[in-house]
């Protein structure tokens, strides 16, 4: 037995107690999906679990109050007891602990017992309070939300995905990536969004930039801003959703907070001829133990054959937009403020070829629709950070070995063009290949010369010096 939800979720099995079997067994497929644990009884208000398409399950304590429904969010499920998670046993022990409370005051202001709380409170003893507020945590639970109907952040940055493909754009996934690594299953995350405050943004995004993670927290806290900017227009705007009406966003608390523009610093880092002859023999793919090592070294390969792309626009690359006939490959460039990204074909030189083939055998394999698929989750592509990562390996590694100064992703664009420079290949060409300072009103609406045959024969000259490189012998 079914019924629908007021988000737009379903309750499965209205009247069916919850067991760890059921939970276990539980998916959503595209929407919520919520799990009542009830004998049938009414008016003692009822515990909830809701399963996410991704996977996450939280619980949650339903009950009608003052001719109100309103939900607690109690937190994240665990089979087994482990810090900031809530076992099935635990979970009804909090929810039988807020039931008198929820009775005797139809607006509360407290938020949910922890496990430890609601043992302790059975036991006649009650934790000390500090002074200060603590820090959200992971896990921590935020104060009761009205209703169901109105979505927590999560729910709020989910219509946000869905709406950046219903407008066919390609940073879809990549957004999408964003959420699901730093913020979903958080407090943050499960806090009804028009609930959610400027100070609770600060504090996620503070904890994040102490763990080293600086350009991922500026852009977290720009694509949330973007999701709350949408459903505060909705109302108003026709282009925009019906979904994000059920949010009720009047404000945007993102813009409460500080800018993180200076966690971004222009970098000035460029590889010599000898720290790129480290690196390339590196790359060399045929010495790795890993698969998923091995597709991160293509990746950086084809990144360094191809002129040095965006790691973003090549990573979107499908096997369809590779055209082994005409040998090139099609990249959708939309940085700017382009309304449709801009059609970046480029050549791949003979160097080139058999790094594409492999890939594209290794995709076929996978049944990737993705030239670059993901090491875990193949049907999606290589993420950025993971190209990053696999960079910063090597860098680490270059350093140890041959006292190579360490370097990023971004160095390698300006390598290439540094170097390009000095083979003497134009920079109207260079440009062309990286798509790069192409905005001008002439260039934009009048040369529409395609430079092909000139990216063609920049990048076989490219090629031949790349894999010329032989380090120093020592």
């Amino acid at each position: 037995m079914s019924v629908c939800c007021g988000n737009g979720g379903q309750i499965m099995s209205k009247f069916e107690p919850l067991s760890t079997a059921r939970i276990a067994a539980a998916k959503a497929a595209g929407k919520d999906t919520w799990l009542a644990d009830s004998d049938g009884r009414r008016g003692f208000g009822r515990l909830m679990l809701r399963v996410s398409p991704n996977g996450a399950k939280h619980f949650y304590f339903r009950i009608c109050s003052g001719g109100q429904r309103r939900s607690v969010p109690l937190g994240p499920y665990s089979k087994d007891s482990k810090p900031n998670h809530l076992t099935l046993k635990q979970a009804r022990e909090a929810a039988q602990d807020l039931l008198p409370q929820l009775r005797k005051n139809p607006m509360p202001v407290q938020t949910a017992p922890t496990p430890a709380e609601s043992s302790l409170s059975r036991l006649g003893s009650h934790p000390k309070k500090s002074a200060a507020a603590p820090v959200p945590k992971q896990g921590d639970v935020p104060q009761v939300e009205p209703s169901l109907g109105g979505g927590t952040l999560e729910e709020l940055c989910a219509a946000y995905v869905d709406h950046l493909r219903r407008e066919g754009k390609a940073s879809a996934t990549e957004v999408e990536y964003r959420f699901r690594r730093y913020l979903n299953g958080t407090a943050l995350g499960r806090t009804p969004a028009a609930q959610v405050t400027g100070k609770a943004i600060a504090s996620h995004l503070r904890a994040m930039i102490d763990k080293g993670i600086g350009t991922t927290t500026r852009q977290l806290r720009s694509i949330i801003g973007t999701a709350y900017s949408l459903a505060q227009k909705c109302d108003t705007d026709a282009s925009v959703s019906g979904d994000f009406s059920k949010f009720q966003i009047s404000t945007n608390p993102v813009n409460q907070t500080a800018s993180l523009a200076k966690l971004t610093k222009p970098r000035q880092r460029t590889l010599n001829s000898v720290e790129l002859a480290y690196l390339w023999q590196t790359l060399d793919t045929e010495v790795n133990d890993s698969v998923a090592q091995r597709v991160s070294d293509r990746f950086i390969r084809m990144t360094l054959f191809l002129g040095g792309q965006r790691c973003e626009q090549l990573a979107r690359v499908t096997t369809a937009n590779v055209d082994t006939e005409a040998w090139t490959i099609t990249l959708l460039d939309g940085k700017g403020r382009r309304p449709e990204p801009r059609v970046h074909r480029i050549p791949i030189s003979n160097y080139a070829r058999d790094d594409v083939k492999w890939l594209l055998q290794y995709a076929t394999d996978l049944g990737s629709s993705f030239l670059f698929p993901g090491p875990i989750r193949p049907k999606e592509r290589l993420t950025n950070d993971a190209v990053a990562a696999r960079v910063s390996v090597i860098s680490k590694n270059l350093l140890k070995l041959h006292k190579v100064p360490r370097f990023s992703y971004s160095d390698l664009r300006r390598t290439t063009q540094t170097l390009m420079t000095s083979l003497q290949i134009p920079e109207e060409v260079s440009n062309q290949i990286l798509s790069h300072g192409l905005g001008g009103i002439v260039k934009r609406h009048y040369n529409s010369y395609p430079y092909e045959k000139e990216m063609r024969q920049a990048l076989e000259q490219w090629g031949a010096y790349l894999t010329s490189l032989k380090p120093p012998a020592r």
